[in-house]
């Protein structure tokens, strides 16, 4: 597909004007929740009434892991889970997740308020610490069948910073009844659990420190993803781009992973369409920046 210099140039400068001003990922990850919290409004601060914050000293405490979906009995509405989990958490919430996955609530029993949020998926292809653990690249068919992924382990707060709920989170992950719900929900033989840590160039910045023998620092992740375009900037380009091809979406609405393909699409239709070189060059250049790439 290709589109006029027009259109190319609208579209190349829809993308400079949202990344132009990130430095840094914790630059977008501000912005990007900044965004949500404003498209929830007021409706964000009656919430902290369904947030732990008893004063129960920890041996009295009882926990107790709800399943988030349709698809499992007396569950949590997955609506619910992602208002909570969005009113709490400083990473982007992706509400369309590539691969299998499985969503937790974890409350507090005896008070029935929110101690945090799991959610597990399918592995990453591809990981430079985990390659060189193994010594080479993992057989993916392997991979696939005996691993998860951690992918949101967050506790609700004072819980975290008070009791130490990240911590806790983690070890109910590599938990017995985990690896059997994983592997029940997945179908799979889950021999492996793995997860990344969003902040920090070392350990001594993550929740897993201290966690030995259960989870182990295996080195930094490094990644050439460009982050994702936020709702309202994301569609407004993107119907732009059905319009102008029939009326089509870039992907079928099925696919997986379908935001990030489109936006990758987005992206080599305007590299391949755009003819003015200086415009070119600063819109490479703006979504080349290493210090956006997660």
């Amino acid at each position: 597909m290709q589109i006029s210099e027009l259109d190319a140039q609208w579209a190349a400068n829809e993308f400079i004007n949202y990344f132009k001003d990130f430095k840094t990922i914790e630059d977008y990850v501000r912005f990007t929740k900044e965004a949500a919290v404003k498209k929830k409004g007021s409706a964000l601060f009656s919430l902290k009434d369904e947030f732990f914050n008893e004063d129960i000293h920890p041996e009295e405490m009882e926990f107790e892991v709800k399943f988030v979906g349709d698809r499992f009995p007396k569950s949590v509405p997955q609506g619910y889970y992602h208002e909570m989990l969005t009113a709490t958490s400083s990473h982007i919430i992706e509400h369309n997740i590539p691969g299998r996955e499985l969503r937790w609530m974890v409350y507090e029993k005896r008070s029935q308020k929110i101690i945090g949020f799991i959610r597990f998926g399918s592995p990453v292809i591809n990981s430079k610490p985990r390659n060189q653990w193994l010594g080479e690249s993992a057989n993916l068919p392997l991979l696939n069948r005996h691993t998860c992924m951690g992918f949101a382990i967050v506790p609700s707060q004072p819980f975290g910073y008070n009791y130490l709920g990240g911590k806790l989170l983690a070890l109910l992950c590599i938990s017995h009844f985990a690896r059997e719900e994983v592997s029940r929900v997945f179908e799979k033989d889950i021999a492996l659990f793995e997860t990344t840590s969003l902040y920090g160039s070392t350990t001594s910045a993550s929740q897993y420190d201290g966690l030995k023998p259960f989870i182990r620092f295996k080195g930094l992740t490094d990644s050439k993803f460009l982050p994702l375009l936020h709702e309202e900037a994301f569609h407004r380009l993107h119907n732009r781009f059905t319009l102008l091809n029939n009326n089509t979406p870039l992907t079928d609405n099925r696919a997986s992973s379908k935001k990030m393909k489109r936006q990758t699409k987005m992206i080599s239709i305007i590299r391949k369409s755009l003819k003015d070189q200086e415009k070119l060059a600063e819109f490479n250049s703006v979504i080349k920046q290493e210090v956006l790439y997660i």
